[in-house]
């Protein structure tokens, strides 16, 4: 698993609740596998207080932990893109969302890995993607 380099990034996920802690760190990790996958070089830095993930040709997305009313894991995307729309047209049976700004896992449920490495490579590739009907989603 990738090194977490920065400092106060590293802080930001030591601080998160210990029931979220492993499933945030997972997310994480999918992220810079899916980044391999595609030869993509992510850069991880600190934006508005929460881990934020960035590659040349993507929409930057941020990871968080909300705690109220449940523990539950934020995938933060950039509100005026269509990845949240996109994600709730293809997987509006599967994954939660609040508006058109985030994708909402339940801290207490198992990870949905496979369509989140989805939403993961729509973001990191959304500027060769976002001309294509659902993202280019097959």
């Amino acid at each position: 698993m990738n090194e977490i380099a920065d400092l106060r990034v590293r802080s930001v996920f030591e601080d998160y609740p210990l029931a979220a802690h492993k499933k945030i760190l997972r997310i994480r990790h999918l992220i810079f596998e899916c980044a391999g996958k595609e030869n993509l070089i992510v850069s991880e830095s600190l934006k508005w207080g929460e881990p934020s993930y960035a590659c040349k040709g993507g929409s930057p997305f941020r990871l968080g932990v909300r705690e109220e009313p449940q523990l539950t894991l934020c995938l933060l995307f950039h509100c005026q893109s269509r990845l949240v729309d996109t994600f709730r047209e293809i997987y509006g049976d599967e994954l939660s969302f609040d508006g058109n700004r985030a994708v909402l896992l339940p801290a207490d449920k198992k990870l949905p890995v496979a369509i989140l490495k989805d939403c993961i490579i729509f973001a990191l590739q959304y500027h060769r993607r976002k001309h294509m009907p659902l993202l280019g989603a097959q």
